[in-house]
């Protein structure tokens, strides 16, 4: 613990030092996941919902698709370009029955395992997470695919969030006395999701302690207390388990909360996510030919989502392969 806490001092002081200018371009990569709108299957199509880009053009970034199925040179080198990245939510498998890894799962070790190390190095990167994000951040980083249990009715609830007492936290400490409350009380998050970390697994999981630290919590309707947003207190490393862009951005057979505070906190975690992003510096200078207004967003009606959009999966050279 004590060689974590003076790796901590001295990442905050190099963070400081190197952070003070801003780099006022920021473009977060989105990283695809396989396809899981029935009419576009996941062998021939990756894609993410527009809300995620709308989360990130919403606090002043540009955005670039990263897809899962890039070779690992390419992925690299788009990596190395971006200013941060955001995991979306989704419904992917990671492991088959006999616990082999499969491409998605072994894309997102790369993509994390990457940013962690980078961060090391000194190069501040942030890395945001919601929902299926949230929980692929913490199965990396605790080594562990078997980590998530159950959610007891966890789908289409609007939820509020206990704050953690003992931790000031990085994305929340700016919040007023007001707002915090809100947050508590008024129900202000859309949840849509079958799995959840429990709180006990960060008192039972030593890497998953050591990277991250829980900032909120939530309940199930069995009762069980489970984690709704967590950090890393060392390294820009933020996710949320909730999909708050839906506030702001899709209004399809949901019952999000689309009031003031609701859209307030969205604004929040967006702003927030991108000012961390221009403390990064990488360099973009071909981002014109990549940034998302290149391709065309696909209208859809399912799980809420209103538009989306699609990337023909590398064995499919052009999307007059694949039947749209």
């Amino acid at each position: 613990m004590k060689i974590l806490q003076n790796l901590c001092l001295i990442l905050s002081f190099f963070y400081l030092i190197n952070s003070e200018e801003l780099n006022l371009r920021p473009i977060v990569g989105i990283i695809s996941i396989p396809s899981d709108v029935s009419k576009y299957p996941s062998e021939k199509w990756s894609y993410f919902p527009s809300s995620y880009v709308k989360f990130i053009e919403s606090a002043g970034a540009q955005v670039v698709p990263i897809q899962y199925d890039l070779p690992r040179d390419k992925m690299l080198s788009m990596l190395k370009k971006v200013n941060g990245v955001l995991l979306t939510g989704g419904n992917s498998v990671f492991v088959d029955e006999n616990g082999k890894k499969n491409p998605i799962a072994e894309s997102l070790e790369f993509i994390v395992n990457y940013i962690v190390d980078e961060n090391l190095k000194g190069n501040y990167y942030p890395l945001w997470g919601t929902c299926q994000g949230f929980q692929v951040i913490a199965m990396i980083l605790a080594n562990d695919y078997n980590l998530l249990t159950h959610c007891s009715q966890c789908l289409d609830k609007t939820k509020n969030h206990i704050f953690e007492t003992s931790y000031d936290s990085k994305l929340f400490k700016d919040i007023d006395v007001d707002f915090r409350y809100k947050i508590e009380n008024n129900q202000l998050s859309w949840y849509w999701h079958n799995w959840k970390i429990d709180a006990k697994a960060f008192q039972s999981n030593s890497l998953l302690t050591r990277f991250l630290t829980p900032i909120t919590y939530s309940y199930d309707d069995a009762g069980t207390k489970y984690v709704s947003a967590f950090e890393s207190p060392f390294l820009p490393i933020y996710a949320i388990q909730y999909h708050q862009e839906f506030a702001s951005f899709e209004f399809i057979d949901n019952i999000a909360n689309h009031g003031h505070d609701a859209v307030s906190l969205q604004l929040h975690l967006s702003n927030f996510f991108v000012n961390e992003a221009r403390k990064n510096h990488n360099k973009f200078p071909d981002s014109e030919d990549y940034v998302i207004e290149n391709y065309n967003a696909t209208t859809t009606f399912e799980y809420g989502f209103s538009t989306i959009y699609l990337f023909p999966l590398r064995n499919q050279t052009s999307y007059e392969e694949v039947e749209i």
